[in-house]
């Protein structure tokens, strides 16, 4: 993008900060030469939503001061950086790893950093942290200001609701009662949608 205010100064008002490249100033008439003969603010205008979204893409009005054309253009390399941002934002997910244990855990929307609010969905994808090879992906779902976690293990060619149950005594389930859950470590990602 070529900056107006060092390539053409006689022509631009360099102090208005709504231009950081210059303002382009009209002619005084149609014969002098202390402005532009094109529309000062048809010019303002196309040149404001350029250096809006250098700005914005860039951070600062830094421009390489040569045309824009296809291959070398500062909009369109401040677009990118727009929309790379807004990619990457879209694509965020809250990751946590917490314990989960029985048939349904509920936690806190609020372990996540995120605030509840019934108008929005959000996607939920939850997967056991370490070797258990039985278990299939868990529900989940959203409600209530809740992240509820429904696990399920593929046994003998069935789901079964629940973590691993615990037996009497020391065995290879852990220490319990029959009935009751070992608790497990699960993956679980969240983002609103």
């Amino acid at each position: 993008m070529i900056r107006l205010d060092h390539n053409y100064s006689q022509f631009v008002d360099i102090n208005d900060p709504r231009h950081p490249g210059g303002a382009a100033i009209d002619t005084s008439s149609p014969d002098e030469e202390d402005g532009t003969p094109l529309l000062a603010k048809l010019l303002n205008d196309l040149r404001g939503w350029m250096e809006a979204v250098i700005i914005e893409g860039t951070g600062k009005f830094e421009v390489s001061g040569e045309l824009e054309h296809y291959g070398n253009s500062d909009v369109m390399d401040a677009l990118k950086k727009i929309i790379g941002r807004a990619v990457i934002a879209a694509m965020t997910f809250k990751i946590a790893i917490k314990t989960i244990t029985g048939p349904e855990t509920v936690i806190p929307l609020s372990d996540f950093e995120l605030t509840y609010d019934p108008e929005k969905q959000y996607g939920v994808f939850v997967s056991p942290h370490g070797n258990y090879p039985e278990f299939l992906p868990f529900v989940a779902e959203v409600r209530s200001g809740n992240v509820h976690i429904y696990a399920q293990r593929l046994i003998n060619g069935q789901a079964v609701q629940g973590t691993r149950e615990k037996k009497w005594g020391e065995g290879k389930w852990g220490e319990g009662r029959w009935g009751e859950y070992n608790p497990m470590q699960a993956n679980i990602l969240i983002r609103e949608l």
